[in-house]
């Protein structure tokens, strides 16, 4: 599915975005093993506790992010926000909120189809990879910083620089590319039919490092998630020639 996403400035409530997602045709697959299709936002609303300043603030940000995901990543599939939209409430006031999506969103163009990097999906942000990842460099210092907190999210910033630098220089992991194919840096195939069966397979085990489904799951990170993500992709004949 490739579109330009326009949102409706007027969206004001939860409902409304639910039903703007829908008028898009967005799928909003879960990769939760439990349900076929992630939760509508104005279900994840109920279990928040907000006042009227701080939920309008995450409505907006939460607009933006599905906007940001539709615009940057038109093929990905699993639509998993729980986590990301609880940690974002959890800033509670208004302004943090909004600044903290406002890093989110940022991210997501940064990484995303239309910059140099061209990232086809958001799983790895979303559903803890790359934080697994960067806590296990130096876990006594970083065990502690949350998959959406603003070290991790300034991290991530500094991270898009030295990509876009690798890709000037025509590295050989981040090189340049050619047409408008999505990078894959990975050793396995990143094609969606292989993307959503590799990650099923990796949420039916329990190794999601992020559970975003559950906003109060564990954040882990200390199983090399990476590691075992590279064996089943080999396992499923899905590694890269």
């Amino acid at each position: 599915m490739h579109m330009e996403a326009s949102v409706n400035s007027r969206l004001s409530t939860p409902a409304d975005l639910d039903r703007w997602l829908v008028d898009h045709s967005v799928r909003r697959e879960a990769l939760c093993p439990d349900r076929e299709f992630s939760t509508p936002f104005a279900t994840l609303w109920r279990s928040l506790k907000l006042g009227d300043s701080a939920s309008m603030a995450l409505i907006d940000v939460s607009r933006d992010i599905a906007d940001a995901i539709l615009t940057h990543y038109p093929d990905n599939l699993f639509w998993d926000l729980d986590r990301l939209v609880h940690d974002l409430a959890g800033r509670g006031s208004p302004n943090a909120i909004r600044d903290a999506g406002a890093s989110v969103v940022r991210l997501m163009a940064g990484f995303g189809e239309r910059s140099e990097i061209r990232f086809r999906y958001i799983h790895d942000f979303t559903y803890g990879f790359d934080w697994a990842k960067w806590v296990a460099r130096e876990p006594e210092a970083r065990q502690h910083v949350g998959p959406f907190d603003d070290v991790f999210l300034n991290y991530l910033h500094r991270r898009q620089q030295e990509l876009l630098a690798l890709i000037a220089a025509d590295d050989e992991t981040y090189g340049q590319l050619d047409g408008d194919e999505p990078r894959n840096p990975f050793g396995f195939s990143r094609d969606p039919e292989d993307e959503r069966r590799l990650h099923v397979d990796l949420a039916q085990t329990g190794d999601i490092p992020v559970r975003s489904w559950d906003p109060r799951a564990e954040a882990r990170w200390g199983a090399r998630f990476a590691e075992v993500r590279d064996r089943r992709a080999s396992a499923m004949g899905l590694a890269r020639g």
